[in-house]
């Protein structure tokens, strides 16, 4: 069966010349038109479309129009049938004529349907045009289809009329614990044991058989253990509407059913319930209201109009009213109308079927809105026929509460142990690339360095110094994220000559990192604005700061390209304030600014970018554990300090990092 995608994709498509046309401007327009005429679908549709043809066939084309008018006022809709065709000289937009020929029909409605040709028939390379054009079509169709399939969490399959699995999603391959080699063009009685086989190929037969679409339960075995599947099975047919197969989703609903069965047996106890207290009812009135009121659960009775008849003392502890002040009350009386409409049609449902119900009811209090499961059923006279309603509600709120905080652990939980899984697997493929480099300069070294000369020799010792520098960089990472994360990581401040640091840093980084790339360092004072000299030594933890601007100044040398500049900007910045005593140091800063020319930040990135283990969308290939910028951000707030970071895709990113300090 064709769906609007389908028709969407003909549209699009096909070689021939389509469109509509309304109040003489050209309306729909498939891509072929632009392949034939040159000009853009936005420029035909941007005038009177007669203005395209050739002078000398504007005359005709709107005789034609005319006869096509005059049919629709004499025939019926079902002569509109029939096309009216002619051909026209139609100005391409390098200025020359194509001949079309034209098959024109209209509505009622006057809008103009027409397919379009060249005379000469489309030519040999703009069919292969098509031709690639579909083909790329069918791909992005295909990789689209692949994206959903395997995206989803929910086991898919499909299978020919001979039982035989053709495709399976890898959420069904790990839900069985199997291989792809293992299911396709296997049947279920090659994979699954003989009573569950049986029962799938049962399904599929009666579905199958039916040719409609079914919702169904099976029940499997896995290994050692028996899981409940809701499966949705549909017929899979081809365009003449032949079957070819079966095509498949289930969910696995095993945990659903267990909780249906725990929900199950409480309503079997509280309806056992009931049926005891309806029967000491008959008894004795006394003996009912005694037990009604040594109840923690709220009962009530009401009459068929809806009034209150009796309440427990539960009811009126919780609600705060007596049953003197609830007598010929109703719902609206004291509860909000949405909620009491809610309760006036459970109770109207229960006294209609006659039939107790079970639900979840939520009764707003002064403090908070509780959850309570409540058991409605009718009282019955001598007839059998429904003279009341009485109503017992258990607060369930803490077991609500419970599986709510249950779920949230588990939620939490799965996102420790992904964080886990990602850390370990990034740790060992950075440290693998060192690890690789340092094994093969030393085993070259042992097997031809009697051979080389001193340079060589000393290429291959600095290739193993960087990689064991690289090795330290990453345990430095990770040992300082660890305490960090622990909360133990501390602010030791010393005395210390920053612009020496930096100086310092700079030419390690560059000879350790990459010598490929300069760092360009920039050192100002600058007092209410204007240049000083120098830049006193100041109290900061000179470790955190390292880890800072080590990390920071890597970055910029890994997403640059070979070759380019990295900018290091050192500033010192003063704010002076006038007193009646001296003249004395406001406020102080130490602003440190890392300018690259590299990859860039794509936006959505950014506010993601200090998370640990989180990377850009754009760095592919590009080696890193994501744990640097974290490390950066929690360094920065030890110094009290902010970080900002400004970037532009394929232009750069510029980092600037802010810590008040106190002077030595």
């Amino acid at each position: 069966m064709l769906n609007s995608a389908s028709v969407q994709d003909f549209f699009n498509l096909c070689p021939d010349l389509l469109c509509t046309i309304e109040d003489r401007y050209f309306q729909l327009l498939n891509p072929a038109w632009q392949c034939v005429v040159g000009w853009t679908l936005a420029e035909l549709r941007s005038r009177p479309w007669l203005e395209f043809l050739h002078p000398d066939d504007v005359s005709s084309v709107n005789q034609q129009s005319t006869n096509t008018s005059a049919n629709i006022n004499a025939q019926n809709q079902a002569d509109l049938n029939s096309p009216i065709c002619f051909q026209t000289r139609f100005r391409r937009e390098n200025g020359s004529y194509v001949c079309l020929s034209w098959s024109v029909s209209q509505s009622f409605d006057r809008c103009i349907y027409a397919t379009v040709r060249e005379v000469d028939r489309i030519s040999g390379d703009r069919f292969e045009t098509y031709r690639q054009t579909a083909e790329a079509k069918l791909e992005e169709s295909y990789s689209l289809l692949e994206a959903v399939v395997e995206g989803t969490t929910e086991h898919l399959f499909v299978k020919n009329l001979k039982g035989q699995y053709l495709l399976v999603n890898s959420s069904m391959l790990r839900a069985f614990n199997l291989l792809p080699e293992q299911v396709i063009g296997k049947t279920d009685e090659e994979i699954f044991p003989l009573t569950s086989a049986q029962q799938i190929g049962e399904s599929d037969r009666q579905v199958i058989g039916s040719g409609e679409s079914q919702m169904l339960e099976e029940v499997l075995e896995i290994g050692t253990n028996t899981r409940t599947f809701l499966s949705s099975k549909s017929v899979h047919r081809d365009t003449d509407g032949k079957a070819l197969g079966l095509v498949g989703l289930a969910w696995d609903i095993t945990e659903r059913k267990l909780s249906e069965e725990v929900l199950r047996r409480s309503r079997d106890e509280l309806e056992k319930t009931v049926r005891e207290r309806t029967v000491e009812l008959r008894q004795s009135e006394q003996r009912l209201q005694a037990i009604l009121d040594n109840s923690n659960a709220i009962i009530y009775l009401r009459d068929l109009e809806g009034k209150y008849i009796m309440v427990n003392h539960q009811f009126e502890k919780i609600f705060k009213v007596t049953g003197a002040e609830m007598a010929h009350k109703t719902s609206y009386d004291i509860f909000p109308p949405e909620i009491a409409v809610t309760y006036e049609e459970h109770h109207r449902a229960v006294l209609t079927s006659g039939i107790p119900i079970t639900i979840e009811e939520l009764v707003p209090l002064e403090d908070d809105t509780y959850t309570y499961i409540s058991v409605l059923f009718p009282l019955l006279d001598d007839r059998g026929q429904p003279n009341a309603l009485c109503s017992i509600s258990t607060d369930i709120t803490p077991l609500k509460r419970a599986e709510a905080e249950t779920q949230r652990a588990l939620e939490t939980e799965r996102e420790l142990a992904k964080l886990r899984s990602q850390f370990i697997c990034t740790v060992s493929h950075e440290f693998r690339t060192p690890l690789t480099s340092i094994s093969l300069s030393a085993d070259l070294l042992q097997s031809k360095g009697h051979e080389w000369d001193s340079p060589k020799r000393h290429i291959r010792l600095k290739r193993i110094e960087q990689g064991v520098k690289r090795m330290t960089f990453l345990l430095d990472d990770i040992l300082t994220f660890s305490r960090a994360d622990a909360d133990k990581l501390e602010l030791n401040p010393t005395s210390l000559d920053i612009v020496e640091l930096c100086r310092e840093l700079a030419e390690e980084i560059q000879y350790s990192i990459s010598i490929n790339h300069t760092i360009e360092l920039r050192v100002k004072h600058e007092v209410m604005g204007h240049q000083q000299p120098f830049i006193p030594l100041v109290l900061m933890d000179e470790k955190l700061l390292r880890n800072i601007l080590i990390n920071l100044l890597s970055n910029g040398i890994k997403y640059s390209p070979s070759g380019s500049k990295i900018l290091f900007e050192l500033t010192y910045a003063e704010e002076i304030s006038n007193t009646s005593q001296a003249v004395q140091p406001n406020s102080t800063q130490i602003i440190f600014k890392i300018q690259d020319y590299g990859l860039g930040i794509p936006p959505e990135d950014i506010e993601n970018m200090f998370d640990a283990f989180y990377r850009g969308g754009n760095v592919g290939a590009i080696s890193g554990t994501g744990l640097g910028l974290a490390i950066v951000k929690k360094s920065v707030d030890l110094h009290g300090g902010s970080i900002e970071v400004n970037s532009e895709i394929n232009v750069g990113t510029t980092v600037t990092v802010i810590i008040p300090i106190r002077l030595s």
